[in-house]
């Protein structure tokens, strides 16, 4: 929701596993319902308005058809009383089958969705034609190492947001996120132009093993 979802690394969607989804949700909603939206320069305001009413027409139709292909409503931020660039934060649930969940919408809107296990969810994380940056929040280290292994994204946090890039090192994402294009912030080293994958790690957030 952070700038207004007008972020490329913005988390498009969430991805739960087993319980952890009933945990989540009631959480996630409360948040979102709480976001003040407003004048980006009042300091009160948490979310601001969209680049134009253009853009925030677009965002509205893309929420508009998630539900019409039978999204659910989760949750949603009170809007200010006047201003056409202006979109609700918008908390989804539904599947895969929508096209929300496949395709990038520059707004406050995330699609959560539940997978069965830690196998399904790579498989919903990876089934879209976009691949900049993954986030995997975990306690379980074989399965952080599983997510590095297996996630097709060109940056893969464990236990950080998605957003906020890594200034030192190479930035660009797989599949139609950039790929095959340069790396943004190369060094002179052609071995950042070959490592297209990197991993960062939370330094307050390390995975441990439960083993």
């Amino acid at each position: 929701m952070g700038s207004s979802g007008q972020k490329c690394t913005a988390t498009r969607r969430i991805i739960a596993v087993g319980d952890a989804y009933d945990d989540l949700v009631p959480e996630l909603v409360a948040r979102v319902e709480q976001l003040v939206v407003g004048d980006g320069l009042a300091p009160e305001s948490q979310i601001g308005p969209l680049v134009s009413a253009r853009a925030a027409k677009e965002v509205t139709a893309a929420i508009d058809q998630a539900l019409s292909e039978g999204a659910e409503l989760l949750g949603s931020a009170p809007l200010p009383t006047s201003g056409a660039a202006f979109v609700a934060p918008t908390l989804l649930a539904g599947t895969p089958a929508l096209t929300i969940s496949r395709e990038e919408v520059f707004g406050p809107v995330t699609v959560v969705l539940r997978a069965r296990d830690l196998d399904e969810a790579i498989d919903l994380a990876n089934a879209t034609s976009f691949g900049l940056t993954a986030a995997v929040f975990t306690c379980d280290e074989r399965a952080a190492r599983r997510c590095i292994r297996d996630l097709d994204a060109g940056l893969i946090k464990v236990n950080a947001p998605n957003t906020g890039s890594e200034l030192h090192a190479p930035f660009g994402g797989l599949k139609d996120s950039s790929f095959p294009a340069p790396r943004e912030q190369n060094a002179a080293t052609s071995a950042d132009f070959f490592t297209w994958s990197k991993i960062a790690y939370s330094r307050t957030g390390t995975p441990r093993s439960e083993a």
